[in-house]
């Protein structure tokens, strides 16, 4: 049996010698009956990180190799043990697309989930600890503090999730994102506050098997076992025959274009392939809750549009959940988005108030325009419309009042009666645009 290692990451517990202190045991995996306890690679929070790829963790289970206890990262499920009772056939991941997103108004969002009701982002500018969210939103986080030794990485961080949706977190490194991640993976304990996954505590997600996936940043794999068997173990843990687990194992590993790589083991995989073996096994099943930490970091163009169109995916039966610098693969991909800053939240609400793209559009643009033809541009968007420059782009209101394809169309037709060379015309401004004016201006590293 070998100790977790652990190692000081860039803001990894300041004063706290470089290692990670806070509580919170590392993220364990256990292969062919031996348990391998995961290696922290710090991370910008100095979060603790599982180095094997987990779901659900904080599950006990009993290998089917050997019997030998483990604290279990698997699907979501522990309680598992050999020859226990009648096993739990998930049905293969719902690929079907995701609703549109909602063309609500200014206030905090809402949006139709799953079950059919609606449900509101909670936890925005100015949320406090008494201000918790229905019961019935699939992720909660109530006023969680967390230290690493003397670094408060976490400090009375509030936010829930509605059902069905795709949320983004989005913070600078050190603002406290793989460490959220940590908790309601149930890998780390939070020094003050709770979380909730389902209704249920991080620290007993043994009770949900199967329904939440977890695809750390940094995903190890066994270096001498075939990918498709190690699916297939977490789809037993999950509860399925040995017969559906082997199915659902190479289902999830020709969804990620790695049907042909089935046999391959862990030390023959690229870094790309190792990130796509790990989103498949954390989508394997019918999760309801997927966490995403970097998805699409470090793949190639074509396997990132892959994995996106996956993601995009998997709502609305499930809730995800993701944590990523590409800010644009968020504003493609989210329905809604928070923001975090020193281990705060600054901001949580639907995307299209976040940009809002239901009151603006922004149009790059190749030369400044003359006076006359903003003028223009604003004329044609009725009473109220405005047209301003930022930068090489120019930002035309108009309060909601048109629907987002009219304003489009006012927007571009004045500009080319103007003689006005554009490149780029979207609704709304970027998400990155929206969350440096929520930080100040700040956003180095984000």
């Amino acid at each position: 049996m070998r100790r977790a290692v652990v190692r000081g990451g860039d803001d990894a517990a300041a004063g706290a010698g470089g290692g990670c202190g806070g509580g919170g045991a590392a993220a364990q995996r256990a292969v062919a009956g031996v348990v391998h306890h995961g290696v922290h690679g710090g991370g910008a929070d100095g979060e603790q990180r599982g180095a094997a790829p987990v779901c659900g963790a904080g599950a006990e289970w009993i290998s089917g190799a050997s019997g030998e206890s483990a604290a279990g990262v698997c699907g979501g499920g522990g309680g598992c043990s050999r020859g226990a009772g009648a096993p739990v056939v998930p049905e293969s991941l719902p690929l079907g697309g995701r609703d549109a997103r909602d063309g609500l108004g200014g206030v905090a969002r809402q949006r139709r989930g799953a079950g059919g009701a609606e449900r509101v982002l909670a936890g925005g500018a100015g949320a406090g600890a008494g201000e918790e969210a229905a019961v019935t939103d699939p992720i909660r986080v109530v006023d969680v503090s967390f230290r690493y030794g003397r670094h408060r990485a976490l400090d009375g961080l509030s936010l829930s999730v509605p059902g069905g949706a795709i949320c983004g977190l989005i913070g600078e490194n050190g603002a406290g994102k793989s460490t959220t991640f940590g908790i309601l993976a149930g890998w780390l304990r939070p020094g003050t506050g709770h979380a909730e996954v389902l209704g249920q505590s991080p620290l007993r997600l043994h009770r949900l098997r199967g329904a939440v996936g977890i695809m750390p940043q940094d995903a190890d794999f066994p270096a001498a076992m075939p990918i498709v068997a190690e699916l297939s173990h977490y789809a037993r843990l999950q509860g399925a025959g040995a017969r559906e687990a082997r199915r659902m194992a190479e289902e999830a590993l020709d969804r990620v274009g790695l049907a042909d790589a089935k046999g391959r083991r862990g030390s023959e995989l690229s870094h790309g392939m190792r990130k796509r073996v790990a989103f498949a096994q954390a989508t394997l099943g019918s999760p309801r809750v997927v966490l995403l930490d970097e998805p699409t970091n470090g793949l190639d163009p074509r396997h990132a549009r892959l994995v996106k169109d996956l993601i995009a995916g998997l709502a609305p039966a499930a809730t995800v959940l993701i944590s990523s610098h590409q800010l644009q693969d968020l504003q493609e991909l989210c329905t809604h988005a928070a923001y975090i800053h020193g281990g705060r939240l600054l901001r949580a609400e639907a995307l299209d108030v976040l940009t809002a793209r239901n009151a603006e559009v922004h149009v790059r643009l190749v030369a400044p325009p003359d006076p006359g033809a903003m003028e223009a541009v604003a004329g044609a968007l009725g009473a109220g419309g405005t047209a301003r420059l930022a930068g090489e782009w120019l930002v035309c209101g108009h309060g909601g009042g048109m629907a987002v394809h009219d304003a489009v169309g006012c927007v571009t037709r004045a500009l080319l009666e103007a003689g006005v060379g554009f490149v780029e015309v979207r609704p709304g401004g970027s998400l990155e645009a929206s969350f440096l004016e929520s930080t100040g201006g700040s956003g180095a590293g984000v």
